[in-house]
């Protein structure tokens, strides 16, 4: 675990009590004893986040997730999107989204070709720059906490493979609330 790390708490519930769960190669993720939650427990102080998703994140650690990156009809997370999205665009109609944590912008894209009018916001400098250098896609570098949109900008928000990764999800759904429409 990284210095500093062992106290943090349940980002849902905020107990500080839990039992281990898996072991990864890099971090561990630990039950919370209250809710259940399984979450991060070696997730980065907030002040790290930036250094944690460097270029060698997503070429050393996430390697096997990020190989086909340059190619977004073969992510393998491509069959949940269109799925997410058909869901959303059988209830409502498409129009603004928001995708906090977007990466390098895959799911944006596949959104954009559907209609979606997209912005997104991404922590990793790296991720970011890609998305608007390679896929011209409009991305803002940094922390969804540190985004700031007027409420109810947004007809979708998503937040995918996010909420593993942040210290307080509470405070995070919640600005993503702040950002939908009424009905979002």
């Amino acid at each position: 675990a990284a210095p500093g790390n062992e106290t943090m708490n349940c980002p849902i519930c905020h107990s500080h009590d839990s039992t281990g769960a898996y072991q990864l190669r890099t971090y561990r993720i630990v039950r919370c004893a209250d809710c259940r939650l399984l979450y991060n427990r070696d997730f980065p102080e907030e002040s790290q986040v930036t250094e944690t998703f460097s270029e060698s994140y997503y070429h050393d650690v996430q390697r096997d997730a990020f190989a086909r990156i340059a190619e977004p009809l073969a992510d393998l997370s491509r069959p949940i999107y269109d799925a997410g999205l058909a869901y959303v665009e059988a209830r409502s109609r498409v129009g603004k989204l928001l995708d906090v944590g977007c990466a390098f912008g895959v799911f944006m894209e596949i959104a954009a070709h559907r209609g979606w009018q997209v912005k997104g916001v991404e922590v990793s400098a790296y991720a970011s720059r890609y998305a608007r250098e390679v896929r011209g896609l409009d991305v803002t570098t940094g922390s969804g906490a540190e985004f700031e949109a007027a409420a109810g900008s947004f007809d979708l928000v998503t937040l995918w493979d996010v909420l593993e990764h942040v210290r307080d999800a509470q405070a995070t759904v919640q600005a993503a609330a702040r950002w939908l429409k009424p009905g979002g």
